[in-house]
């Protein structure tokens, strides 16, 4: 029962319900009250608005501050879209050596043929008993062993002299690999240096290669291959064969 000498519940003014009948010092007292005061004095909206606040700063407080689980937001491209490469421009020279590995690849067949305007010496004389063709055939095996050259075209002047000689060959892959060696023509100025020129170009599922070499006397060899991107042929064996000597007679 409750001491009748002690203050009454029903004023809730001096007593809380702490578990104890202990007396509330005046000043807790005044804080409730004002408290009690202001509460019914403001907005129940504003009043949300603050308990909202008030709850989620206990909440942060007792997480240890730690941050959301909020993923990032995405953070701009600040690089533009990755282009696909493509394939340098050509120079003149490519464009020749290329076009002269399709003329080369789609002729019918090779032929010979005879310079019926050209002057004495125009073109270099062979050596008896040597064989331009035989030597150019163990050339090519020698760089490319899947290549056996039997088809041949050579161009003579008048005075037998051999201008140009022509090969061509297809492995088993489907690859044309065709050779055109250009003797230097009488009167010509050697270069005074020697070049070498790769270029290659994808033309639907096939590759065009192609090498173009020079050297100091003036001779041209132009070697390529068209074939499926599968059986490329190695650049490096192309550059080789162009620059090799025995293709010169």
């Amino acid at each position: 029962m409750d001491d009748e000498t002690g203050p009454s519940r029903d004023s809730g003014d001096d007593l809380l319900d702490m578990g104890s009948q202990r007396q509330i010092p005046a000043w807790m007292q005044r804080a409730w009250r004002t408290f009690t005061e202001w509460v019914e004095g403001v907005p129940r909206t504003a009043l949300a608005v603050a308990l909202v606040l008030v709850t989620a700063g206990v909440v942060h407080t007792l997480d240890g501050g730690r941050p959301t689980t909020q993923p990032p937001a995405a953070l701009p491209n600040d690089h533009p879209a990755t282009v696909a490469p493509t394939e340098p421009p050509l120079t003149e020279r490519d464009t020749v050596a290329l076009a002269t590995i399709r003329l080369l690849v789609a002729q019918p067949q090779l032929s010979t043929f005879i310079r019926s305007d050209s002057a004495a010496g125009e073109c270099p004389l062979v050596q008896i008993n040597y064989s331009p063709q035989r030597a150019l055939a163990a050339a090519v095996h020698r760089s490319l062993p899947a290549f056996t050259a039997r088809e041949f075209g050579r161009t003579l002047d008048v005075f037998s002299g051999l201008c140009t000689l022509q090969a061509r060959a297809r492995n088993q892959a489907g690859t044309v690999f065709v050779l055109t060696v250009v003797a230097p023509q009488s009167g010509a100025h050697p270069t005074g240096f020697q070049s070498l020129a790769v270029s290659s170009r994808i033309e639907g599922e096939n590759v065009v290669l192609a090498a173009n070499a020079i050297d100091l006397a003036g001779w041209t060899v132009t070697i390529g291959t068209i074939g499926p991107n599968s059986d490329r042929q190695d650049f490096f064996a192309l550059a080789r064969l162009a620059a090799d000597p025995a293709l010169t007679w």
